[in-house]
């Protein structure tokens, strides 16, 4: 959450507020009440809800947390003045988002506690992983975008003598071959899965090609330099990311055992049923990058 909660963020805590019905009809206990506007009343619990995912909370932070409050009250008291909350679409948002809420609580129910990680399960992901710590680099790739017609069997073979920003511009203009070039300084768990796989047996000076539909890319490994993570290091991402690996596959398990025991009919279907993803689910693993290292290792 946003420690200086934003304009953006009011909004959406005005329309949170809509759900439960926008005022308070009950009177808290005088030592619960923290504000009053027009009369309505904001209470503690109101603020420890705010509150509750923050990890450090000082009297700054709260104050801003009760002024945001304010700020809510005063708009849903005008939205209803307005009659907002009765205007269609806005019933249909509150509606949806009624489920999403329910649909959120009953999976955290069913999925219960987050799954332990041993060390034993740390240590053999460590291990199975060696470009992202024991082994990780971080690299200079120098890349090049061409036609991906112009990769022949010929260029490709030319491009194993080429070592250098120079050898590589002198060989791709002799050829003929238009290009658009940059440089980037990256590491392991920036780097897509299948750029990853490409990149790690690169060593200082070796050419990878990579072709996709009507372009390729040419990339030259310019400097690789070794930044090995210990485990001890490591540790904390990984438990995380096991965490987070396993609390989605859990959850998924969940949802197809629920979805197998109810009388589920389709009265129109626009494709072929897909697999949902759980819904709001503890966020699950990125196909494509690798952000629960990162951020485990301070590197993000």
């Amino acid at each position: 959450m946003n420690k200086r909660f934003g304009f953006s963020f009011i909004l959406a805590l005005a329309v949170t507020a809509a759900l439960s019905g926008c005022k308070n009809d009950t009177q808290a206990p005088p030592s619960q009440v923290l504000a009053r506007v027009n009369g309505d009343e904001i209470t503690v619990n109101q603020l420890n809800y705010l509150l509750a995912s923050q990890k450090t909370v000082d009297d700054q932070t709260k104050q801003r947390a009760l002024d945001t409050l304010v700020t809510q009250d005063v708009l849903v008291q005008k939205a209803v003045e307005a009659k907002l909350d009765r205007d269609p679409r806005v019933l249909s948002s509150i509606e949806f988002s009624r489920r999403q809420i329910l649909a959120q609580a009953m999976l955290s129910k069913e999925v219960g506690s987050a799954p332990q990680i041993t060390d034993a399960d740390v240590q053999k992901f460590y291990t199975a992983r060696p470009e992202l710590f024991e082994k990780r680099n971080i690299y200079i790739l120098d890349s090049y975008i061409v036609p991906g017609s112009a990769v022949t069997d010929a260029l490709k073979k030319q491009l194993d003598a080429v070592h250098t920003v120079q050898d590589m511009r002198a060989t791709l203009q002799a050829a003929g071959v238009t290009f658009k070039e940059a440089q980037e300084r990256t590491v392991p768990e920036k780097m897509p899965e299948q750029l990853l796989k490409i990149v790690t047996p690169l060593k200082a000076g070796d050419v990878a090609v990579m072709v996709q539909n009507e372009q390729a890319m040419l990339l030259l490994a310019e400097h690789v330099e070794p930044a090995p993570v210990s485990l001890k290091d490591a540790t904390p991402a990984i438990q995380a990311y096991l965490r987070q690996e396993r609390a989605a596959k859990l959850a998924q398990q969940k949802i197809d055992d629920l979805k197998k025991a109810a009388k589920v009919e389709y009265v129109q279907q626009f494709a072929a049923a897909t697999p949902q993803a759980a819904p709001a689910a503890e966020k699950e693993t990125p196909a494509n990058d690798n952000d629960h290292i990162k951020s485990g290792m301070g590197l993000k």
